[in-house]
């Protein structure tokens, strides 16, 4: 109509953006030889990168069983189950780890007309990082009677390690520096902490080496730190007691000999009897103080080497002649009283860091 004015109208087809990150998830899985218990580890790293994804749930599913995770500081997740035989027959696990990614955001770009009217210019949807998911399968076999094998050489246990899952060799090439290395990792069960890993990369250039760990062996290394300073020192200081008493009771002799090791073997055994008193069958006590008797005793082996050396030498000589003439064998070699009992003791202290590792191998399982 004449003198009538009608708005125009606006159609809009914004354009649509969708911004994310892809994602891609690493599964492995490992059992320990002749054992139904399997650990499943995972890793969710961004696709392209290879960059670790931290704080992201992970649920595994195991069948119809679900296990819910979050990803650490490198992206790592795992699972430590026993898997047996269904009524022992053979039994097929479906193991499938999913990420289902960032919950999604809109966001929508507004403009307007030259008389005022708001149309959608654009539309972006921002997913973060994108879902991603890896499936595989396990056949769990029903055990069947051990049999003696002949003693293996290094190399078919190594290849046996690697095929086991415990131990294995990775080639990392690379376009750039060190362009090439050669991983060692290891894979231990060391329950109740879980499965110690050791990532050791190897590089003929310098510079070019790594170390990588995970979280487990930051534990067992504090735990272990402060059990070696506590009981290194009493130690010590015993021995050092012990050994002059011992030379005041029976002299620098044959007799005192004994009588140092006799009471070094009481201290120790009492020591022992009040760590079990108060720990009693924990395999994390155990596995801590079998761990640092180790540590010690190695300690004692590299301070002590040639003492180790020339004792045992002069012990050889004991079988041919007399205990008087080994004596003199000993003095002539440097050896004196003080010497002879503190290797004596690092034997005692040998024996300690086997009977700790046959505790912690009984309250293991």
């Amino acid at each position: 109509m004449p003198g009538l004015e009608v708005p125009q109208g606006v159609a809009s087809n914004p354009i649509q953006l969708t911004v994310s990150i892809a994602t891609k998830l690493v599964l492995n899985v490992t059992r320990d030889v002749n054992s139904t218990r399997h650990v499943v580890e995972g890793w969710l790293r961004r696709n392209g990168t290879g960059a670790a994804v931290s704080g992201k749930p992970i649920t595994i599913s195991v069948n119809d069983t679900r296990y819910g995770f979050t990803t650490d500081q490198c992206g790592y997740f795992v699972l430590d189950r026993d898997f047996p035989p269904v009524e022992d027959q053979n039994t097929t696990y479906t193991i499938t780890a999913l990420f289902e990614g960032d919950q999604p955001v809109n966001a929508t770009a507004w403009a307007k007309t030259m008389d005022g009217q708001s149309f959608a210019a654009c539309t972006t949807t921002q997913f973060g990082y994108k879902p991603a998911a890896n499936s595989t399968s396990i056949r769990v076999e029903p055990p069947v009677t051990e049999k003696t094998v002949p003693t293996k050489s290094p190399e078919e246990v190594q290849e046996e390690a690697e095929d086991s899952g415990w131990f294995r060799t990775d080639h990392e090439f690379s376009w750039w520096f060190p362009w090439y290395r050669m991983h060692f990792v290891l894979n231990v069960q060391l329950p109740p902490y879980g499965t110690l890993r050791i990532d050791y990369g190897w590089s003929a250039l310098p510079f070019g080496l790594t170390l990588k760990v995970n979280d487990v062996f930051g534990r067992l290394f504090n735990d272990v730190a402060v059990n070696f300073v506590e009981n290194y020192i009493v130690s010590t200081i015993a021995a050092t007691i012990i050994k002059h008493v011992a030379a005041g009771i029976a002299g620098r002799t044959i007799a005192g000999i004994g009588c140092a090791i006799g009471m070094y073997l009481f201290f120790t055994l009492t020591q022992m009897l009040i760590e079990y008193a108060i720990f009693g069958n924990d395999a994390k006590t155990w596995l801590v103080c079998f761990i640092s008797s180790a540590i010690a005793c190695f300690m004692d082996l590299i301070t002590k080497f040639l003492d180790v050396v020339s004792f045992l030498t002069a012990i050889g000589r004991k079988i041919v002649n007399a205990i008087t003439h080994t004596l003199n064998s000993m003095w002539a070699r440097g050896l004196n009283f003080f010497d002879i009992t503190g290797i004596l003791f690092n034997f005692i202290d040998y024996a300690i860091m086997v009977y700790y590792l046959q505790l912690y191998k009984a309250s293991a399982e």
